[in-house]
């Protein structure tokens, strides 16, 4: 499923920089590989801190479509444990899900939030097929938790800051990801790292234009078969890393973290509230019906427009104060998460392919 446009452009709004290159997978003995598939079995929180404790770095994690067709068959063993580590942790993080939507807004959730944004950095050390798709399911379960937290404001910012840094992924452009996908087919098939450049070489390649066909034929689950990381990790799926990585629920986490840390707060709106409450626990300012109405998206923007007109010294890297972006999707935000409904891709029910 390719990213909106607007979405990128929301994401490029918090843009920030990192340090250049990646870091690359040391070789791993089999004593290890077996400690971290062990470790990741116990759950993110007790992998992570095993993982810091024993300075393990991350394994490339090749597609087993790569292992397969395209490694040497010596390295085909430790490839296949390293796989076995991805697959423990996508199992895990499909039980993590359902925590980040129930946990209260407290520390309780700041702490598998934290874990979360650790785990993606960990696997993203290593530029693999598996390593960006663990640590994009990562980020967007971790989104779900800052969104949460900064929709509450009596919860600090200053807790909720550093994370939400944590959710940008230098790891996701298009450069590292030509590289990656490269280095799955064994091949420089991929000559430009540009976006529309890596979709028109993967539509070509899928017409049968060119060599190396097999690699461009994927195995997209069929007809009403899940789609989520755990259920899909076996299979090949490239497509997905030539479409993009970029989150819904990181742009919008990151958008409200944004609206409030320059309005300073939420706005507040005189409507009656319909029988059963916010939905929120009660710790919203704002009081609306059950379904978000134009109202909420207008207060948002009016308060952005002030708090940005207001500042002493508005930063020249920001967005003018006529660019309603941040509010939109800070209101589309906050609204989800008083509704209960903001989630992770894979718990809003994405649809199964066709």
């Amino acid at each position: 499923m390719k990213a909106p446009r607007a979405l990128t452009c929301l994401l490029l709004c918090f843009s920030a920089t990192f340090p250049a290159g990646q870091v690359k997978a040391a070789p791993e003995t089999d004593a290890r590989l077996a400690a971290m598939a062990a470790a990741a079995e116990r759950g993110v929180e007790d992998f992570v801190a095993a993982a810091r404790s024993a300075g393990w770095r991350a394994p490339v994690i090749p597609s087993r479509w790569h292992i397969e067709r395209v490694s040497a068959p010596a390295g085909r063993p430790a490839a296949h444990a390293a796989r076995g580590v991805g697959a423990a942790l996508a199992r895990r993080l499909a039980e993590t899900a359902p925590r980040m939507r129930s946990l209260p807004a407290d520390d309780s959730l700041l702490r598998p939030c934290a874990a979360l944004c650790e785990l993606a950095e960990w696997c993203a050390a290593a530029e693999g097929y598996g390593n960006v798709l663990l640590a994009q399911r990562a980020l967007d379960l971790a989104a779900v938790g800052v969104a949460r937290l900064a929709a509450e404001e009596k919860f600090p910012l200053e807790k909720i800051l550093p994370l939400a840094a944590r959710l940008r992924m230098p790891w996701a452009g298009a450069t590292a990801r030509r590289r990656i996908l490269n280095a799955e087919a064994g091949a420089e098939l991929f000559a430009a790292a540009d976006q529309a450049e890596l979709e028109r070489t993967w539509a070509d390649g899928a017409r049968g234009a060119g060599a190396h066909a097999d690699f461009f034929r994927d195995e997209r689950p069929g007809r009403g078969e899940p789609a989520t990381l755990a259920a899909t990790w076996e299979r090949k799926w490239h497509e997905r890393l030539v479409d993009g990585l970029e989150l819904r629920s990181a742009a919008l986490a990151l958008a409200l973290v944004e609206f409030r840390r320059v309005a300073g707060g939420f706005p507040r709106i005189a409507e009656p509230a319909k029988a059963g409450g916010s939905g929120a626990g009660g710790a919203f300012q704002l009081v609306l019906p059950a379904r978000a109405e134009p109202a909420g998206q207008r207060a948002f923007q009016a308060a952005w427009t002030r708090a940005q007109q207001n500042a002493a010294a508005p930063t020249a890297a920001g967005p003018p104060a006529s660019d309603l972006r941040v509010p939109n999707a800070a209101w589309t935000a906050f609204d989800a998460v008083r509704q209960g409904e903001f989630a992770d891709q894979e718990s809003r029910g994405a649809p199964a392919m066709p």
